[in-house]
């Protein structure tokens, strides 16, 4: 299904900890071993309508909700008798560092490392990605670690988590549109002109975008737009954003998170923005809507001669 396929490589963080539980080349000198893995299938959710006057209901929107993700691991370790080396350590300090996880108030990541021709494909168009790398948002359970008559020498360990998100995310996509030149006078019409010719705002004296958004189910991008400028504009089809009453200075960024619905001032073109300043107020409400792109092709419009804009998502995937 998904082309040149090789094994990929598995690594659970925690804070400052991490562990890896499978290289792309398993070595039976690992410390951990991961014997199997299940990544599961998020729950489908959907909402009914009662129809009055009708039999049964109708189903409205849908939802994906949590999946369980499992691992069945061979705990060795890596320490010999004698070693004063400090990065070596013996099977049940692996296990005590994967437990820790699955405490209901720890946050593991689960990190994908994939070589595969979708790899290589978004690595070809974004070559400042320096590898492939998809991520889990984890929730941990209760462990599983029996105790046998080979747990002297090897420890055979069950992790179970909830992954609420249900899906699983890419690396983080940028796409920049920069301002124009802004000494270019308007050109007039020269006739006799040559037809046909496009009207309207959205044509080339402005910067576009054309982004392909892969996986297979839809995201949330996260627009940043720095100035100066003042009112910019964003259009992507039938999807717009615009304001009204804004100006942004030289240094300035104004951040639209349309997962979290969140318009806010800040000083960076990208990450976290530093002002958490709302500017609500500013926005043309008559016109603009969060949205949501589906898998697809979509070209963007930056209405302003002045100033940029960068777009930043992630895509996402129901299975690796």
């Amino acid at each position: 299904m998904y082309g040149d396929r090789k094994p990929a490589q598995l690594t659970l963080t925690n804070g400052s900890t991490s562990v890896l539980l499978r290289r792309m080349y398993p070595r039976g000198g690992d410390p951990v071993i991961c014997k199997s893995y299940d990544l599961g299938s998020p729950e489908f959710r959907y909402t009914t309508v009662a129809n009055p006057g009708t039999d049964g209901t109708s189903y409205s929107d849908g939802f994906v909700g949590a999946r369980t993700v499992t691992f069945e691991l061979a705990i060795m370790g890596d320490y010999n008798p004698g070693s004063v080396d400090p990065t070596k350590h013996d099977a049940y300090w692996y296990a005590n560092q994967l437990a820790s996880m699955t405490h209901p108030m720890a946050k593991p990541v689960l990190t994908i490392e994939r070589n595969d021709d979708i790899a290589n494909e978004v690595l070809k168009q974004h070559p400042d990605i320096a590898k492939y790398t998809q991520t889990m948002e984890l929730r941990g359970a209760p462990y599983s670690l029996p105790y046998t008559s080979r747990s002297a020498a090897l420890l055979e360990m069950q992790l179970v988590f909830t992954c609420p998100l249900g899906l699983i995310e890419g690396p983080l996509l940028k796409y920049t549109a920069v301002d124009t030149d802004p000494t270019d006078a308007a050109q007039d019409w020269v006739f006799p002109a040559k037809f046909p010719k496009k009207f309207g705002a959205m044509n080339t004296a402005f910067p576009r975008m054309a982004i392909n958004v892969g996986g297979d189910t839809a995201v949330a991008p996260i627009l940043y737009i720095s100035g100066p400028c003042t009112n910019p504009e964003v259009i992507s089809g039938e999807d717009r954003f615009a304001f009204d009453g804004l100006i942004l200075d030289a240094g300035q960024t104004v951040q639209i998170d349309m997962a979290t619905g969140s318009v806010r001032l800040g000083t960076e073109t990208t990450g976290t923005i530093l002002d958490d300043m709302t500017v609500y107020n500013t926005v043309d409400w008559a016109v603009s809507t969060f949205w949501r792109w589906l898998p697809g092709k979509h070209e963007v419009f930056y209405l302003n001669t002045h100033g940029s804009l960068q777009i930043q998502f992630k895509e996402r995937r129901l299975i690796v």
